[in-house]
């Protein structure tokens, strides 16, 4: 079967894949949180974190190629997918946004590694930021 065929890439296990059957399947919470007060977006809300923070954010642009998906209590904090060629597949690691300083970091290796800690545990994602 060709590796490129909609097949494949449905039963493909590289992290783009997975986000893109995460939005075709779940689509987010709507306006819902979780008992963690963990609030995942719709595709329709999901965008660059540099257009999700403002001139007011002062890392705003800290966050190259990094897609907003996610956000916790409220827009305390957000977590953030980089998409890229350089990463596998055209996907990439896990960030937090934290719309001031310090800057954010990687929370996880890929996004179905962010998936399998907060199905794990809802609070295990935001730990992760500590």
């Amino acid at each position: 079967m060709d590796g490129d065929s909609p097949e494949s890439q449905r039963n493909d296990s590289r992290p783009l894949f997975y986000l893109r059957g995460y939005f075709e399947t779940v689509n987010g919470m709507d306006d819902e949180m979780d008992t963690a007060l963990n609030r995942f977006w719709p595709l329709s809300r999901t965008k660059l974190a540099s257009e999700e923070l403002s001139d007011i954010h002062p890392d705003r642009w800290a966050y190259p190629d990094c897609y907003i998906f996610a956000d916790h209590s409220i827009w305390c904090f957000a977590f953030g997918v980089k998409l890229g060629c350089e990463y596998d597949r055209c996907s990439g690691p896990v960030v937090f946004v934290t719309g001031g300083l310090p800057v954010g970091k990687q929370i996880a290796d890929s996004f179905p590694a962010f998936v399998e800690m907060y199905l794990q545990d809802p609070m295990s994602v935001v730990k992760a930021v500590a």
